[in-house]
């Protein structure tokens, strides 16, 4: 087992609303490819606000 990682696996972010409603996704195009803080916060307001659980 290497202490790499996998090299290969890119990143994802999810949003998930309780009920298990997916809100929102972000997956990295390449890798280094992250959402800003910015954009993290905003997706999760925008699933706050238009939630419907």
């Amino acid at each position: 087992m290497s202490e790499r990682g996998d090299e290969t696996q890119l990143g994802e972010v999810f949003i998930i609303r309780p009920g298990g409603t997916l809100a929102w996704a972000r997956r990295s195009a390449f890798a280094g490819d992250h959402p800003t803080n910015a954009e993290i916060l905003s997706a999760l307001r925008e699933a706050i606000t238009d939630g419907s659980d």
